[in-house]
């Protein structure tokens, strides 16, 4: 699986540059994708974390960019996990500008 993940590490960028936007627009640090690949049916859950790493959440405020990573989880229907990637404010501003 963690070949997979590899290879597929494009829709795992498009996962938070999604989930990142989504957060941006809504105040909501939660997204949740699904995508089938060579067969498997695969869940991804993008989440915005703060600095003591909880939950982003900004409803009713405007969202602050700088102070915030984002977390993207991995896993398969079936349920094993699978990777967790964590970015950096450098690195999605990085995605978001590429």
């Amino acid at each position: 699986m963690h070949e997979k993940l590899e290879r597929d590490r494009e829709l795992i960028k498009q996962a938070v540059i999604d989930g990142y936007g989504f957060w941006l627009r809504s105040g909501w640090p939660d997204k949740n994708h699904s995508f089938h690949h060579d067969g498997d049916h695969y869940e991804w859950c993008t989440t915005v974390l703060n600095s003591d790493d909880q939950m982003a959440w900004s409803l009713g405020e405007t969202p602050q960019p700088e102070t915030v990573a984002e977390t993207v989880v991995i896993f398969e229907h079936c349920p094993d996990i699978g990777r967790v990637f964590k970015m950096e404010p450098c690195e999605i501003e990085a995605l978001l500008l590429g």
